[in-house]
């Protein structure tokens, strides 16, 4: 738990930055983000005990699964700004050591739904920034990771890991440890 808390600490810090800077230069063309994320992925094969690696999908189209949804406070020139609820497909593969420690890579993001709450959003570019900016990466210690973005945007934050369907006894016996996983976290970031 203390490790959430400093990470938490840390993400409130980046966004405090991030808004320091976006203050400072009011010609700034990147936008900020501060965003709550949650979702649930399928994985193939499911995680194993220990070892192996594989595939996770986010996917509101999908039975067992939902889109990451982003609530996020958004300010940039060309992205607008206001506060919205995004829905993001995403996919990519993990590499897993033990059941809960690891690493996660995002291959494709690309959004499902968004829903403007506050302010003014241009749609079209939000789009654009989620499928070209925000691949992730996620190092999982014991379900506690840390997301940073390697897709052009900075920043990152906090992650929780949880299995929302617990393995049955048969899948217990074959070594796997889960085969969907829920995810929350607060991220903050530059686009």
């Amino acid at each position: 738990m203390r490790i959430f808390k400093r990470m938490l600490a840390l993400c409130g810090l980046t966004g405090l930055l991030a808004a320091m800077a976006a203050g400072s230069a009011s010609a700034q063309v990147a936008a900020t983000a501060s965003c709550t994320v949650s979702g649930t992925a399928n994985t193939s094969p499911g995680v194993g005990l220990t070892g192996g690696s594989g595939g996770y999908t986010f996917s509101g189209g999908v039975a067992g699964q939902s889109a990451l949804q982003l609530n996020c406070l958004i300010s940039g020139s060309a992205e607008g700004t206001g506060v919205a609820t995004i829905n993001v497909n995403s996919q990519g593969h993990y590499n897993n050591s033990v059941c809960g420690t690891g690493t996660a890579d995002s291959s494709s993001n690309s959004v499902q739904s968004e829903t403007d709450l506050a302010g003014s959003l241009n749609d079209a570019q939000i789009a654009t920034d989620v499928s070209t900016k925000l691949g992730y990466h996620i190092q999982f210690a014991g379900t506690v990771g840390a997301l940073t973005f390697n897709g052009g945007a900075t920043g990152g934050g906090p992650i929780q890991i949880s299995d929302p369907t617990p393995p049955t006894q048969a899948e217990i016996g074959a070594g796997v440890c889960t085969s969907d996983f829920a995810v929350t976290g607060a991220l903050a970031g530059t686009l």
